[in-house]
């Protein structure tokens, strides 16, 4: 579950991402949560019919300041962007 607010004064908002029942507590940044939040947001009413771009900032809370670049095309199309730091890397085996 995603939820959000607009800053006041313009699009950008901060979102904040839960799934207690996968054993997440909080995911510090959520790019298909910010997908989901950005596509709601266009056919809500709450973005521009033109294309919109906007930051979403989010994991403040849980001591990771992570900042993400949306953009919604005309069309529906939602772009999440921005950078990363890789935190667990590995191979799983089946």
């Amino acid at each position: 579950m995603s939820v959000y607010a607009r800053y006041p004064g313009g699009q950008d908002i901060e979102v904040r991402s839960f799934a207690p029942s996968c054993g997440i507590n909080e995911d510090p940044v959520c790019g298909s949560g910010n997908g989901a939040v950005a596509f709601h947001r266009r056919f809500s009413g709450a973005l521009p019919d033109e294309l919109a771009a906007y930051r979403s900032t989010q994991g403040r809370q849980v001591g990771r300041d992570g900042q993400v670049a949306i953009t919604v095309g005309q069309d529906g199309r939602v772009t999440v962007g921005g950078a990363c730091v890789t935190c667990v890397d590995g191979t799983i085996t089946i």
